[in-house]
């Protein structure tokens, strides 16, 4: 079985250019091959080793904000790597620790005609990608401007955010918290559409763990710290020519909410359905905003299904995952969206793949 390596690296960039380091003590890779970072000590989280390894390495005070994570096998060496990537801004002058290592700063038309090693290249690109399109996560303060509850454990939240802010529907905020001396960022999906001035959550407060309540203490007026935008779980470019399916359990809706209101208001003609999974009346989330949007939008259907419902004549009682066939129109040609419980999402993948629908046409994140 192949080794599992933690590491952490950073994108450092410096009037417009970016830091790249060349490792001489290496005879496997020649070059420009690496961002710096490193691997993760015995107890270290990716954090706390990026910024260990920046300042060993390249001599600066590096305050990392998270970028993104990634996995990938390396056969060739018997291992596979977990690299969580952060990025920054620095005034500081670089200084390599030793002999063995030597560095350049470089613009990103250079670095697309670089042969990096790993998947560095890659991540330079994704990296290039969200900043040219003003999407890059931010640290931010907010205020919370509404918070209640709407449900026995269902919390929403109304925050304020920069007037600057973007996002793309599906994507995520993580808050942060300070826990046992250390700073965690709990994720919960954007529910509101771009351009309002402000954002919402919903979010399950759960009697076990710090991050539900934290959340559930938070009250009208309270200030948050915000990192994001973040994640990948958006409506694909070539997902907006087809009919589109939603399927989600509980709070799983939360993206969908942000994703199916604003394709719609940027003029999507095509079919949407929405499938959607709860506990009881109680719990449906959004209920009136969605039926206005289906009066708005004769396009968009919407089915609820309920597992235990205090309406005994409730028409879809079971589980999401058991109304599939009921609602999946004969010869659906489009795309599938699922949000939610990894139970869920399995079976509804499997089921879909019995019936024919190939993995590219199936998009999920699931919550747990």
């Amino acid at each position: 079985m192949a080794r599992n390596r933690k590491t952490a690296g950073a994108i450092i960039e410096k009037d417009g250019k970016f830091l790249l380091v060349k490792r001489n003590n290496t005879k496997t890779f020649e070059g420009y091959w690496g961002l710096p970072g490193g691997n993760l000590e015995e107890g270290e989280n990716f954090e706390d080793a990026v910024k260990r390894e920046i300042k060993e390495e390249v001599n600066l005070d590096f305050y990392p904000v998270p970028f993104r994570k990634y996995a990938e096998d390396f056969p060739q060496f018997s291992w596979k790597a977990t690299a969580g990537f952060f990025f920054g801004k620095t005034n500081g002058n670089v200084k390599i620790n030793g002999e063995s290592s030597e560095f350049g700063w470089f613009l990103p038309r250079e670095i697309k005609k670089m042969e990096l090693a790993f998947n560095h290249k890659k991540i330079m690109e994704d990296f290039m990608e969200q900043k040219s399109k003003k999407i890059l996560p931010k640290i931010f303060n907010s205020k919370i401007l509404e918070a209640r509850k709407i449900s026995s454990d269902i919390k929403y939240i109304k925050f304020s955010v920069p007037g600057e802010f973007e996002f793309t529907p599906g994507q995520y905020l993580s808050v942060s918290r300070i826990s046992d001396g250390k700073k965690l960022r709990t994720p919960y999906s954007i529910a509101s559409s771009p351009g309002k001035g402000f954002a919402e959550f919903f979010i399950r407060i759960i009697d076990v763990g710090k991050a539900s309540s934290y959340m559930g203490n938070l009250k009208k007026g309270d200030e948050i710290e915000l990192f994001g935008p973040a994640g990948k779980f958006v409506i694909e470019e070539s997902s907006k020519r087809k009919d589109l399916f939603f399927i989600s359990n509980g709070t799983g809706i939360t993206a969908f909410l942000s994703m199916i209101s604003s394709v719609l208001e940027e003029g999507f003609g095509k079919k949407i359905i929405l499938l959607a999974g709860f506990r009881n009346e109680n719990e449906i989330l959004c209920e009136k905003r969605l039926i206005n949007l289906g009066k708005k939008f004769p396009n968009l259907e919407i089915h609820n299904v309920l597992s235990k419902p205090e309406n005994g004549d409730y028409a879809d009682v079971g589980y999401v995952q058991d109304f599939l066939e009921k609602h999946l129109p004969k010869n659906f040609k489009g795309d599938f969206y699922l949000c939610g419980l990894k139970g869920m999402i399995d079976e509804i993948k499997a089921k879909l793949a019995k019936k024919g629908v190939k993995e590219e046409r199936i998009f999920y994140e699931k919550y747990n």
